[in-house]
């Protein structure tokens, strides 16, 4: 894929359109500048993929995603470890949004989410196309795990919107042991993050390397539990850091704008 050849047609060797170009892997662009060198490695839109989008686009003039209402992330190690779980496979729900799809159909926090419309959910990865897939107002079936206790739900898929973004003051404290500096959530941020249930911690500060910016945490993010506590301002997180022991992972519920997901946190 050559400069200008985004955009264009993929073909294989039988002379069919497999996909559409969209970019190249760039090494060197941070090193010496410009927009780096080719090496051979690009990428590619699924030609599956673009048809939906074309259908869409001539059906409707637009495209449209479902959305079932759930924040999910992958389960790695040490969020296994912290949820005594026996398997990393499935989508771990960290959060559940209000007046949502997911919400109706009793899905909650800490679910495992295994398989949808009968399809396995290996990664956490494989879920968000499958449900952006689904047509809006249609039903999904969802099977979940509870704890130890296996279950299916039904959830009606809602169309997806846009999400406004969130404006952050300067901090003028220091970073604690994990590399934060928190404040206590004021009224401006409960209205302008529009929560239902406000409670948790403003992350103002994250300090570069810190256990917390490995983990993901970013200036912006409200943390709303932390080692399985839910915090009632910036006085508690830090008492609870305080209590941190080394090598042992704690689980922590953070906000994004994007919706919730939980975090282990491990200090070194």
């Amino acid at each position: 894929i050559n400069p200008g050849s985004s955009g264009g047609p993929l073909f294989n060797t039988k002379g069919q359109v497999i996909g559409i170009n969209t970019a190249i892997f760039s090494p060197g662009r941070g090193q010496f500048g410009g927009s780096g060198f080719n090496i051979g490695i690009g990428f590619a839109i699924p030609i599956n993929l673009a048809r939906g989008v074309i259908t869409q686009l001539k059906e409707h003039g637009k495209v449209t995603r479902g959305l079932l209402g759930v924040i999910i992330q992958q389960i790695d190690s040490d969020v296994a470890e912290a949820l005594q779980l026996t398997q990393v496979t499935g989508a771990l729900v960290a959060d559940v949004m209000n007046d949502s799809p997911a919400k109706a159909a009793g899905l909650q926090r800490r679910d495992i989410i295994l398989t949808y419309q009968g399809k396995p959910i290996e990664d956490y990865d494989d879920l968000p196309l499958l449900v952006a897939e689904t047509p809006i107002g249609s039903t999904a079936k969802i099977e979940i795990l509870r704890g130890k206790d296996r279950k299916t739900l039904t959830a009606t898929i809602n169309e997806l919107k846009d999400t406004p973004q969130i404006k952050v003051e300067k901090p003028t404290a220091k970073p604690n042991q994990i590399g934060l500096v928190v404040k206590d959530l004021d009224p401006e941020t409960v209205k302008a993050w529009d929560l239902k249930n406000p409670r948790g911690v403003v992350v103002q500060m994250v300090e570069p390397g810190s256990v917390a910016a490995r983990e993901g945490i970013e200036r912006g993010d409200i943390i709303e539990e932390f080692a399985d506590t839910e915090l009632k301002n910036a006085a508690h997180l830090e008492e609870l850091v305080a209590k941190l022991v080394k090598g042992k992972a704690v689980l922590v519920l953070v906000r994004k704008r994007e919706g919730t997901r939980y975090l282990a946190l491990k200090l070194k």
